[in-house]
């Protein structure tokens, strides 16, 4: 009964404070009050000491650097009003970071677009943390999954249902492909079978030293295609992609070899198989592991 009659008032004063705090849409929407405590983004960094998470800060998104030690902040690596003034724009922003290997260059995403479960599209900022400067990878259109070279020389990047690849001193683009086209042949990355299944999206890596690239191509042409309305605006649009339901036609899927110095392509012969879910080099750039299944 003594149980019942506290639980009883702690209801009852729970209510009251409720009712005496006033509620706003500034609270909930701009100063996050009630938002759930959460890290995000959070790398550790090639030192094993410390690591790195995307924060929200007082003046935008940061990168900040942490002890494990101590979980203290060591310092801001990147800001938006430290990007802003690299890249002398007064719009910049990001949404999201990956390094490089050596931890000297940054790439920095925004304005992203999801497409399916695990899939965007979205514009690349290109940091170069020692001299401080920022440009963007590719001012027409946008990427996805840009991933800077093992050597950090050159940086891939899927552009439509191509895959490409830009000199980082340059800037000259090199298409690896060139096939690439809507619901017929995609290159570098999963249809949405292998996205939905498999639980991946990018579909080409760098090898150990940046000598090649090894990425999937995915024959979609004789897959059946399912429709169904966007409402992206006053009208409804009509969406078009390949599906395959139970007993149709899945995609043919191949594994190819880009060497970066020759420009050209290796197919290995992989035998029979109806599927691959993933692929990884070895420790060096000569061996490539394949999983296959019947």
């Amino acid at each position: 009964m003594k149980r019942l009659f506290f639980s009883a008032l702690g209801v009852l004063l729970m209510a009251t404070n409720i009712q005496a705090q006033k509620l706003t849409l500034e609270d909930i929407w701009k100063k996050g009050t009630y938002r759930q405590e959460s890290v995000y983004g959070l790398r550790s960094m090639n030192d094993g000491e410390h690591y790195t998470t995307l924060d929200r800060g007082e003046k935008g998104m940061e990168v900040n650097k942490y002890s494990y030690a101590t979980g203290e902040k060591i310092e801001t690596i990147i800001s938006e009003s430290i990007l802003r003034e690299w890249a002398s724009s007064e719009d910049a922003s990001f949404q999201g970071y990956t390094f490089s290997e050596n931890e000297n260059m940054m790439l920095l995403w925004f304005d992203q677009e999801h497409i399916y479960r695990h899939s965007t599209v979205e514009s690349y900022w290109v940091l170069d943390l020692k001299n401080k400067s920022a440009r963007i990878l590719k001012k027409d259109g946008k990427q996805r999954h840009a991933t800077i070279s093992p050597d950090g020389n050159k940086i891939a990047f899927i552009e439509g249902n191509n895959l490409y690849v830009q000199d980082y001193k340059t800037q000259a683009i090199t298409a690896l492909t060139t096939d690439g086209e809507w619901n017929k042949i995609i290159n570098g990355f999963a249809d949405w079978v292998y996205e939905e299944e498999f639980s991946f999206d990018k579909a080409f890596f760098w090898a150990p030293d940046g000598s090649r690239i090894a990425y999937y191509k995915t024959d979609e042409s004789e897959v059946k295609e399912f429709n169904m309305q966007k409402f992206t605006g006053l009208y409804p649009e009509d969406y078009r992609y390949k599906y395959p339901k139970a007993g149709e036609d899945n995609s043919k899927v191949t594994i190819h070899v880009y060497d970066i110095a020759s420009g050209k392509t290796h197919s290995p012969n992989l035998g029979e198989y109806e599927y691959i879910p993933r692929i990884k080099w070895t420790e060096t750039s000569e061996f490539l592991a394949v999983m296959k299944m019947p």
